[in-house]
């Protein structure tokens, strides 16, 4: 084990090849009331960031601690301070929140005569999305999403149609990633759509994909005329899970 150097900067050890620089905290005493700890303090609120940082020399630094400028927050940064890439954030009442975690939500404006024919619509493929988050940036509002990292990705949504006629008979929601297709309960569009010719068509699904994939999400109204419109009522979501 290295020895600490004396000084300001006191440092545990230097280059040591082929083994492993070591900082121990022991107390060997196995009784109810013996205690290790390890304090890392500041003087009072206006000071600095209590905290610990963790360096891949010319790659990477991770730093976690209390955040005094931000509520006494504990949060877990991708960088070498608090504030800055903050990854986790626990506040002192316990929420925890993901920062940069990827998620989106986009709301669907008026698209007429889309589909009605068999014509598969893709949300955003000719009126853009609007965006009410996006966070991590994953998402665009010509209805794509691209997946930042590999995981299990979950995506769900209700999409309004207007001007479903007598002729019209099954409908259905595509979720297409780059792994695989997914199709929402098929149903039939006219004893589906209220007597005004209105349906609202809820979907919900896991998806397994991988770094820079991408997903979009389209209706089909099938075996009538295209004249079914997608309303402004219409919403997407989705996001990372794990």
């Amino acid at each position: 084990m290295a020895q600490i150097t004396n000084g300001i900067n006191n440092q545990v050890g230097g280059s040591l090849s082929g083994a492993t620089n070591q900082f121990l905290i022991a107390n060997d005493s196995n009784t109810a009331s013996s205690v290790a700890l390890e304090i890392v303090r500041v003087g009072g609120g206006t000071a600095g960031d209590p905290f610990t940082q963790y360096t891949v020399t010319g790659a990477t630094t991770f730093s976690e601690g209390i955040d005094n400028s931000d509520s006494d927050a504990f949060v877990i940064a991708a960088s070498t301070a608090l504030g800055t890439t903050n990854t986790v954030r626990i506040a002192t009442t316990g929420e925890i929140n993901f920062p940069l975690q990827s998620a989106f939500l986009a709301l669907s404006g008026s698209a007429s005569n889309v589909t009605g024919d068999g014509t598969a619509y893709t949300l955003g493929s000719s009126v853009a999305l609007t965006e009410v988050y996006d966070q991590n940036s994953d998402f665009n509002t010509n209805g794509t999403y691209t997946a930042p990292v590999t995981g299990i990705a979950q995506f769900g949504g209700s999409i309004t149609l207007l001007q479903i006629g007598a002729a019209h008979t099954d409908m259905y929601v595509l979720i297409q990633a780059s792994n695989r297709t997914l199709t929402s309960t098929e149903v039939n569009a006219t004893n589906y759509a209220n007597p005004s010719g209105t349906a609202n068509i809820p979907f919900c699904c896991n998806v397994d994909m991988d770094a820079a994939d991408t997903c979009t999400f389209s209706i089909t109204v099938l075996n009538g005329t295209k004249v079914v419109d997608t309303s402004g009522n219409t919403f997407i979501y989705g996001g990372i899970l794990y």
